[in-house]
């Protein structure tokens, strides 16, 4: 199933960073077939904008997605939705790693 992240583009989270969110979160999800980035519309949440949705078996907010790590969280949350996140291994045993774990872990790394 592919999963849907939603960057708020109304006034204030765009204000307030939401236009850099969506893109380090598309260029985050590029080479990830199971998830997409969409820009998306308020949802009454303004002052804690940035703000960004994952569509899902139950929805996730996020508030304040204003850094790359905010960002890089929010992928890695996409991505165990699109598994059990009980089969992702975020250790680096890279021999038992599937290709959706070890982007969780790429993703959340520190620069």
């Amino acid at each position: 199933a592919i999963v849907t992240i939603e960057v708020c583009n109304g006034p204030d989270c765009s204000g307030l960073g939401g236009g850099a969110a969506f893109l380090e979160i598309e260029n985050l999800i590029s080479t990830l077939d199971n998830c997409r980035v969409v820009v998306g519309g308020c949802r009454n949440v303004c002052t804690m904008g940035p703000n960004v949705h994952i569509f899902s078996s139950d929805d996730i907010h996020f508030s304040k997605v204003d850094q790359s790590l905010v960002c890089r969280t929010v992928v890695a949350c996409a991505v165990a939705k699109t598994k059990n996140p009980t089969s992702l291994n975020y250790d680096n045993d890279t021999n038992s790693s599937s290709s959706s774990s070890s982007s969780v872990n790429k993703l959340l790394q520190l620069r």
